[in-house]
């Protein structure tokens, strides 16, 4: 009898605390951005594009319940490096944009370049490369831009589509290499 007792005032305990406002939840998701270059042959600058509805795609069970989001983690990697010349030269770089705001951008001769390009600018495969890190920021190997997450965070809140944009400058022949950005994202829902 006294377990039963117990259940029940445990379960009537949580229903009170749940209220109107139902129940909250967090509901966490890694999203993918990949820019996959191909077949390039030519120096100077090339772009590529992507739209995506993060929200939407990754969030599609919640999006009545959502209240707000939240980006933990954003990285990046380059892999599947195939060329007979995939260099940054002496000028060239990367450079990867969201909604407009320029997330990270590295080009010879600033910090960090090192963890995309050896010494003499020949593009690496590399491990995932942390450029934002809510809980350690510590853990930041090349730091994002405040105004691309505010810009990705109001992309998401808004149900917007998400322009990416990546641009590499340097000397390419028969380059073929993927970029992806990995974005750990929280939305924080309301159930009633």
């Amino acid at each position: 009898m006294k377990k039963q007792l117990l259940i029940f005032t445990a379960i009537s305990l949580f229903l009170l605390g749940c209220g109107e406002a139902g129940v909250e939840a967090d509901i966490s998701k890694v999203n993918e951005i990949e820019f996959s270059v191909s077949n390039l042959t030519e120096s100077g600058l090339h772009t590529e594009f992507a739209s995506v509805n993060l929200a939407a795609e990754e969030f599609s069970d919640y999006l009545n319940d959502i209240e707000s989001f939240k980006v933990n983690k954003i990285e990046i990697q380059i892999s599947e490096v195939t060329a007979d010349r995939a260099s940054f030269g002496s000028d060239g770089g990367i450079g990867i944009a969201l909604g407009g705001e320029l997330l990270i951008e590295v080009s010879r001769g600033v910090p960090g370049v090192e963890l995309f390009a050896d010494s003499n600018g020949n593009l690496l495969v590399t491990d995932k490369i942390v450029l934002y890190d809510e809980a350690n920021p510590s853990n930041v190997q090349v730091g994002a831009s405040a105004a691309a997450v505010d810009q990705l965070i109001s992309a998401l809140e808004n149900r917007s589509v998400l322009q990416a944009f990546g641009a590499f400058r340097g000397e390419f022949e028969n380059a073929n290499f993927t970029v992806k950005i990995f974005l750990d994202l929280t939305a924080r829902t309301q159930i009633d």
